[in-house]
């Protein structure tokens, strides 16, 4: 959709001790009034499929989210897949630091966080967002999501596979 897009960083988040995190933007364009911008449109669309509203980041919901799957292929490429046909994110070359994919891989998961007014939108053709510095105030006023989303280590081939070991006497 034209005036669409979808922003997208890897960071990681100290609370208590810490955690991989992607923290994510998205705005569209309403066609309800006319093509103008909903700067909340991901934030949206997260809470309808899953994602917990946040507003005390001390007190996230820590069950996996249901439906949602985050993998990173050997090339590094990110696929974020949630319940929709189609993945949300589908081997986008997001920038991992190695000690996100290390707290990753040691978790098993990563900490999703959808919000608006972040600072993304604002930063993304300089590359100087800080989403993380931006959670606290949008959780306080109702503009963040998050979920625990459940780190996919086997290849989808191997997971469609079936291994059946009978035995006949």
């Amino acid at each position: 959709m034209k005036g669409s897009a979808l922003h997208v960083q890897a960071a990681v988040w100290e609370n208590h001790h810490p955690h991989a995190a992607l923290c994510m933007e998205g705005e569209a364009a309403d066609r309800r009034n006319g093509g103008g911008l909903m700067a909340d449109a991901l934030y949206r669309v997260v809470l309808a499929k899953g994602l917990h509203l946040t507003t005390d980041l001390d007190h996230l919901n820590d069950r996996p989210l249901s439906g949602w799957w985050v993998s990173v292929d050997d090339a590094g490429a990110l696929t974020l897949e949630w319940p929709r046909f189609h993945p949300l994110l589908e081997h986008a070359p997001v920038d991992l630091p190695e000690e996100w994919r290390l707290l990753a891989k040691n978790d098993g998961y990563v900490i999703l966080f959808a919000g608006y007014e972040l600072g993304m939108w604002e930063h993304a053709q300089d590359g100087d967002s800080h989403p993380l510095a931006h959670l606290e105030h949008a959780a306080e006023m109702g503009m963040l999501a998050s979920g625990v989303v459940p780190l996919r280590t086997v290849p989808k081939y191997e997971l469609n596979r079936i291994d059946v070991g009978l035995s006949v006497a």
